[in-house]
């Protein structure tokens, strides 16, 4: 992966630097006093990369050359889940780089706070790549705000960033716990958000006070509040979405099947909607007696003169609104076709599908998904929210919003 010393491997293509002929140096992602973090574009297998380069005035020193370029070859030595997978190393002009896979959308310093449910997620993953990073010897990356990213699916990715070194159990902790204090109130000093379930305060003020001794106890106390949170927040459904008395769900298939939100994205059950309970004392009262007054009223019809035998009721009527038959009807129209859209194709960096939202946001619920390659069409203006672009798509199956960053012209 090493490459020579070179002026003439390096061009200015449109305002931007091209390194080693190959590597188009983009926007800065992330910078401090060692290094600095560009988006890049890899000319020759076309796709995003991660450029990380040393700050010129330690490009000088052969000392902190060596240990940057030593950072790189522990990176592929080690392999650590969730950190960016190192692709190629070089120097040109005496300032040596790094190339990573293409970072995710969002630093956490730019997204947070994050619900609670997907804090743990993410406390959970970095939490891994620690106790991983601690049982190889290996030197541990460098865990902040602007060097974890995440994505939309709850995915984290750590740049490997800096100069990192020998770390002690405390040092660990400190990073840790100042991701979480980010993560669930958006202020490094935990006092951003009060709006926490109280079983997340809990754990807020613990790792304020340097309480726990290791990222397992931290993270079993997540799990906990995770699910402490989840008993005190399920109610009995709106009546909206309550089933009628012997009503049995109706069988969806296909986009109209109602989505399941991801579990990093929410941090109680969803509420139970089967059986009679849903509707409540009051609406059950209420359906008794408008059943009673029916019997009546037919009662006495029947009792009036010259009407001979009750006339059984059309069945062919009540069976025509039933409400399995109107959701049928209702599932299998097709999607509306809208007018002035412009044609992406997805292109998500992982090959996985890309989820389609009810709302710009990653809260909103999961309406469909767009396999990598299919062509969308894009409406309206951008919209910023939760550290993502989000733009308004339509698809042969679903009409919602999707990250930006996932679409290609």
């Amino acid at each position: 992966m090493g490459k020579g010393n070179g002026a003439d491997r390096t061009a200015t293509v449109g305002g931007g630097m091209i390194l080693d002929n190959r590597y188009e140096v983009r926007q800065l992602l992330y910078s401090d006093t060692s290094i600095s973090l560009h988006q890049g574009y890899d000319r020759v297998l076309n796709r995003p990369v991660a450029i990380e380069q040393l700050q010129p005035q330690l490009a000088a020193d052969p000392q902190v050359v060596a240990r940057f370029l030593d950072t790189a070859r522990a990176l592929v030595m080690v392999e650590l889940p969730h950190v960016a997978a190192l692709y190629d190393q070089g120097e040109v002009a005496g300032q040596p780089f790094l190339i990573f896979e293409d970072p995710l959308p969002a630093t956490l310093a730019a997204g947070a706070p994050l619900p609670a449910g997907q804090v743990v997620t993410l406390v959970q993953q970095v939490a891994e790549t620690l106790r991983v990073a601690q049982g190889r010897g290996g030197a541990l990356p460098v865990i902040t705000p602007e060097t974890v990213r995440y994505d939309a699916d709850g995915r984290i990715q750590i740049m490997q960033t800096g100069l990192p070194a020998q770390t002690p159990v405390s040092g660990v902790m400190s990073s840790l716990g100042l991701l979480l204090l980010v993560a669930l109130t958006g202020s490094p000093d935990g006092r951003g958000k009060t709006t926490l379930p109280p079983a997340f305060i809990r754990v807020v003020e613990r790792t304020r006070a340097n309480q726990y001794a290791d990222p397992a106890a931290l993270v079993h106390d997540l799990q906990a509040a995770e699910r402490q949170a989840t008993v005190q927040t399920v109610v009995v459904p709106p009546p909206s979405q309550a089933l009628l008395p012997n009503e049995a769900p109706t069988q969806m298939t296909g986009a109209a099947r109602p989505p399941a939100l991801l579990q990093s994205e929410t941090s109680g059950a969803a509420p139970t909607t089967n059986g009679p309970r849903g509707l409540g004392v009051g609406r059950l009262a209420l359906l008794g007696l408008l059943g009673l007054l029916l019997v009546v009223s037919l009662l006495v019809f029947l009792r009036r003169p010259g009407t001979g035998r009750a006339t059984p009721p059309a069945t062919n009527t009540i069976q025509a609104v039933q409400p399995s038959a109107i959701t049928t009807t209702t599932t299998t129209q097709a999607q509306p076709t809208r007018s002035n859209g412009q044609p992406y194709t997805v292109a998500t960096a992982n090959g996985r599908p890309l989820n389609i939202r009810q709302g710009p946001t990653i809260a909103s619920p999961v309406i469909g998904t767009a396999a990598p390659g299919t062509t969308v069409q894009v409406f309206d203006s951008p919209v910023q929210a939760d550290g993502y672009t989000w733009v308004h798509i339509q698809t042969s199956t679903a009409d919602g919003w999707c990250i930006r960053e996932a679409l290609r012209k």
